[in-house]
C-alpha cells in the first residue's frame, strides 16, 4: 500500500511541475491515447443515438404522436417519465454498474431498447394516431397504450445502462496525467450531440414520423456490436492495469489485463500484490 501511495504522490507532484500544456502534448502526441479519446468521445453520439435527448426535449410531442394530447401528455412525459428515469439511475448505481459491469450492461440492455423503438415506430406507421387526433378522435386505443408502455420500458433499460455508463468508462480508461483534459473533451462531445438532437429532433418527428423511431431502433441494434469489438470491460481493473486492456481484443481484455497486472506485481515482489482469491473475485 505504501508503494501505491508513493506512486500517486509522485504523479501528483509531476503534474504540478509539468505545466499547463503537458497534458495536451501527452494526449495529442500519443496514438494510443488518441485512440482511447476516439472511443470515449464516440460514446456520446451513440448515447444520443439511443434517443434520450430527443425524448427528453420533445416528450410532449412524442406522446402526442401516440394519440395523447393536452395536459395528460405533459403529465405523462414530465411526471412518470422523469420518475422512471430517476428509478433506473438508482438501479444502475446500486445493482448494475459494479456488479454486472459497464460493457455487459451496454451490450445486453441495448436490445430491449431497440425492440421498444421498433414497436413504437411500427405502431405509428400502422395505426396513424396523429391523423386520428387531427380528425377529432382523441381516444387512445390499445396499441397506443402499448406504445406508451414501451416508452416507459425503454426508459428503464436506457437509464440502467447508457445513461451513466459512458461517464464511468471515460473516467477509467485514462491516466491521471490526462484525465482532466479528456473529461473536458468528453463533456464537449456530450453537449455537442445533445445540442444536435435538441435542435433537430422536433423537425424530424414532424418530417419523417415513424422513421424517427426506426433510426433509434437500428442504432440500438448496431451499437452492441460496436461495444463488443471495441470497448473493453473496465469493472474492477486497477488504474495501473488500464494500459493492458488495449493490448488485446476488447472481448478478452479484462482477464488478460488482470492476469498481467498480478504477474507484474508478483515479479516486483511487492507486498501489495493481489491475493489469488481476490483476483478470482474480480474476474467473476
Amino acid at each position: 500500500m505504501e508503494n501505491i501511495i508513493k506512486d500517486v504522490e509522485d504523479k501528483k507532484s509531476k503534474l504540478a511541475n509539468d505545466g499547463f500544456f503537458a497534458p495536451i502534448l501527452k494526449l495529442f502526441l500519443s496514438k494510443k491515447l488518441l485512440y482511447r479519446l476516439l472511443l470515449s468521445t464516440s460514446l456520446f453520439p451513440m448515447q444520443n443515438g439511443a434517443g434520450i435527448n430527443a425524448i427528453t426535449y420533445y416528450s410532449p410531442a412524442i406522446f402526442a404522436s401516440f394519440g395523447i394530447t393536452g395536459s395528460k401528455a405533459g403529465l405523462l412525459s414530465t411526471g412518470i417519465f422523469g420518475i422512471l428515469k430517476a428509478f433506473a439511475a438508482l438501479v444502475w448505481m446500486f445493482c448494475i454498474v459494479d456488479r454486472l459491469g459497464r460493457r455487459t450492461a451496454l451490450i445486453y440492455f441495448s436490445f430491449p431498447c431497440s425492440i421498444c423503438m421498433w414497436y413504437i415506430g411500427a405502431y405509428i406507421k400502422i395505426a396513424k394516431p396523429g391523423l386520428r387526433v387531427a380528425n377529432g378522435d382523441t381516444h387512445q386505443d390499445a396499441g397506443g397504450k402499448a406504445a406508451q408502455a414501451m416508452l416507459y420500458i425503454w426508459t428503464i433499460f436506457y437509464g440502467s445502462s447508457w445513461n451513466g455508463t459512458p461517464w464511468v468508462i471515460n473516467s477509467e480508461i485514462f491516466s491521471q496525467e490526462v484525465r482532466t483534459l479528456t473529461q473536458a473533451i468528453n463533456s464537449m462531445s456530450n453537449w455537442f450531440w445533445a445540442f444536435i438532437m435538441g435542435r433537430f429532433s422536433g423537425e424530424a418527428v414532424k418530417a419523417i414520423g415513424y422513421k424517427f423511431y426506426f433510426i433509434f431502433a437500428t442504432c440500438m441494434a448496431v451499437f452492441p456490436i460496436v461495444i463488443f469489438f471495441l470497448y473493453p470491460e473496465t469493472k474492477g481493473v486497477p488504474l495501473e492495469a488500464v494500459d493492458y486492456l488495449f493490448e488485446v481484443p476488447a472481448w478478452r481484455a479484462r482477464p488478460y489485463a488482470m492476469a498481467k497486472y498480478q504477474k507484474e506485481y508478483q515479479k516486483q515482489n511487492l507486498s501489495t500484490s493481489i491475493p489469488e482469491e481476490q483476483l478470482e473475485k474480480r474476474l467473476d
